[in-house]
């Protein structure tokens, strides 16, 4: 599913900040 990538991204993106 696109929302479910777009979650992953997001706390990856969480993760790296």
């Amino acid at each position: 599913m696109v929302w479910v990538s777009m979650v992953i991204g997001f706390e990856i993106f969480l993760c790296i900040s």
